[in-house]
């Protein structure tokens, strides 16, 4: 992301990268996803309607946030890292994707049919399944990003 001539994106891409706003903003889905994982397999196990519907607000919450994860991912990459493509940010950039496709499938699908949880087993569980390939991904994600910091420690 260049700034224009007159520096005005400048200011607000410094702060990103100085205040690892990315890292912080990250934090957000890492935190919410495996909930929501727990809760919706605890609905299905149980049949509790409560903690599916809790799931799937976690899922909005993590899928409204996402946005900003990954502007800030790709400004503190550019910036911080110069842009360098390698494996490692390959494998952030596809496992953020992942993450955040999985769940607009999640809330698109539960926003168009809510009995989604209710209904037949089978698609209750292949509905689960985009919430562990969505936790799968955040972790992968997350690992790397570790990995950036922290190197091998």
């Amino acid at each position: 992301m260049k700034a224009d001539s007159s520096g005005i994106l400048n200011g607000p891409i410094n702060l990103i990268v100085k205040r690892h706003l990315h890292s912080i903003a990250a934090h957000i889905p890492n935190g919410v996803i495996p909930a929501a994982v727990l809760f919706l397999f605890l609905a299905l196990l149980l049949d509790h309607e409560g903690l599916s519907k809790a799931a799937f607000y976690d899922i909005i919450f993590v899928a409204a946030a996402l946005p900003a994860v990954l502007l800030f991912g790709i400004v503190s990459w550019k910036k911080r890292y110069g842009g360098h493509i390698t494996s490692r940010f390959k494998i952030k950039a596809i496992g953020g994707s992942v993450v955040f496709i999985s769940a607009l499938v999640v809330v698109i699908w539960r926003a168009v049919d809510p009995n989604v949880t209710d209904g037949s087993a089978a698609v209750a569980w292949i509905y689960f399944l985009f919430h562990v390939v969505m936790l799968g991904a955040a972790v992968i994600t997350g690992h790397q990003g570790g990995k950036l910091v922290f190197g091998n420690k």
